[in-house]
């Protein structure tokens, strides 16, 4: 796995005209739950970072300065178990902002939403994106996003639902 810094957040300018990096996102697994046919990511990969690496990289990212928010996508970052809610409170108490990017498939049932999402939020976590679409649908269902959903709806957690349309 790799840290990377997504296309949108990658450079904003800095106040001495030079560039500055503002967010850093970790691909922090390859292992997930879905074999989309578009991803790289599955069930039988495990390279992952270790906490140990996420921390090394979130205090670069603090020693920069100009580092405002660590996203953990992946793969699957939610697989990552209790290493994710460590990551998430090591940066959350370094004053960054955090967000995970998710295909939702906890949302099991709503209470099982619901103690996940609180989870995530005692760590510090800022905001969740989960992936909804015709790619990820074959492997999650439509019942555990809306679970997902209203889990972060009711505990009031920023959330985003990112679509890809494959046609």
């Amino acid at each position: 796995a790799a840290a990377r810094v997504s296309r949108s957040d990658r450079r904003h300018q800095g106040q001495a005209g030079c560039d500055v990096i503002k967010s850093i996102c970790f691909l922090t697994t390859y292992n997930c739950t879905a074999k989309c046919d578009f991803c790289e990511c599955g069930p039988k990969d495990r390279d992952r970072l270790s906490l140990d690496d996420m921390t090394d990289l979130i205090d670069q990212g603090v020693e920069m300065g100009t580092v405002m928010q660590i996203v953990f996508s992946g793969g699957e970052p939610t697989l990552l178990g209790d290493d994710l809610f460590a990551a998430i409170r090591y940066a959350s108490d370094r004053g960054l902002l955090t967000r995970v990017v998710t295909n939702g498939w906890w949302g099991k049932s709503q209470d099982a939403a619901r103690a996940f999402v609180q989870r995530l939020l005692d760590a510090g976590l800022s905001e969740i994106n989960i992936s909804v679409d015709d790619l990820h649908q074959r492997w999650i269902s439509l019942d555990r996003i809306r679970n997902s959903y209203l889990a972060c709806y009711e505990l009031k957690l920023k959330c985003l639902i990112a679509h890809k349309s494959s046609k």
